[in-house]
């Protein structure tokens, strides 16, 4: 259970919420940071930074030991922005 002073804090943060602060800010640059540990959230977030030139990175990671990651990290390899 989150605290109480942070349950807005537990919840997607998306590109439309930083955009309105961008103007104001000096903002040139974001990392977006996987928060799930899926291999569909990394998807999307590669997806994310494909999309928008703000986005320089994704910090991400996945569980070597599990089944399937060698299959996993070889997809990820294939993806044009990695």
């Amino acid at each position: 259970m989150a605290a109480a002073g942070l349950a807005a804090n537990h919840r997607s943060f998306v590109p439309q919420n930083l955009q309105p602060a961008l103007p104001s800010s000096r903002l040139t640059a974001t990392v977006l940071v996987q928060s799930l540990p899926a291999l569909a959230d990394i998807g999307y977030l590669l997806d994310l930074a494909g999309l928008r030139r703000l986005h320089l990175g994704v910090f991400a990671w996945a569980d070597l030991k599990r089944a399937g990651a060698a299959a996993a990290a070889f997809w990820l390899c294939w993806r044009p922005n990695v």
